[in-house]
């Protein structure tokens, strides 16, 4: 199952708790905003530096600068949303009462269409969580996803792309592995280092 089919299957299951490790987080909100755009839900994104994000066409939500008052939010938040939590596993470190908090929230989301998806390059769930949280990990882009990468790369005025088809693919699947950030460097590298991008 590819990973958007299984985060669809979760919110329709209503699992309320999704951690999922990615050092992509541009790419990881976009898979989200679309997921929500097919499920008619709402994203709302937080974080501790520009905490909630305004989002089009939703509802306000109140100031909220701590992990409690986020938590708060999420519960009393009306309507269908994905609340995506980046790099809310550092509020649960050594926390007993958001750790508490994080329960009770997963336990009453279970009969609304609302989830929370907490984000992060490296999350440990704590024991207390590993009950109500599933686990996923972001898998790199696949051949798709770095082909419209490099035919981005391409379309950038004044780059020149030498490769058929054979060398194409080569190149492609040379990639696979790599985040879209890393794949992006390595074909702007080989673009700028030769002044155009061919078979070396």
């Amino acid at each position: 199952m590819r990973f958007d089919e299984e985060l669809e299957v979760l919110l329709r299951s209503r699992f309320t708790l999704i951690c999922v490790v990615s050092v992509e987080e541009e790419r990881l909100l976009a898979e989200l905003r679309a997921l929500c755009e097919r499920t008619r839900r709402q994203l709302v994104v937080w974080d501790h530096a520009d905490f909630f994000q305004p989002t089009a066409g939703g509802d306000a939500l109140p100031p909220a600068k701590d992990p409690l008052a986020v938590l708060d939010a999420v519960d009393r938040h009306q309507g269908d949303a994905l609340f995506v939590l980046r790099d809310f596993h550092q509020c649960w470190a050594n926390q007993p009462r958001v750790v508490r908090k994080l329960r009770n929230v997963s336990q009453s989301l279970k009969f609304t269409r609302k989830s929370s998806v907490v984000t992060a390059p490296v999350v440990q769930v704590p024991e207390e969580l590993r009950d109500v949280c599933v686990l996923l990990e972001c898998p790199p882009p696949g051949v798709a996803e770095l082909e419209a990468i490099l035919d981005q790369l391409a379309a950038t005025p004044g780059v020149r792309v030498d490769l058929g088809p054979a060398s194409r693919d080569r190149l492609i699947r040379s990639a696979l592995g790599l985040s879209s950030n890393q794949a992006q460097r390595v074909f702007a590298r080989a673009m700028v280092t030769h002044g155009v991008l061919d078979e070396r």
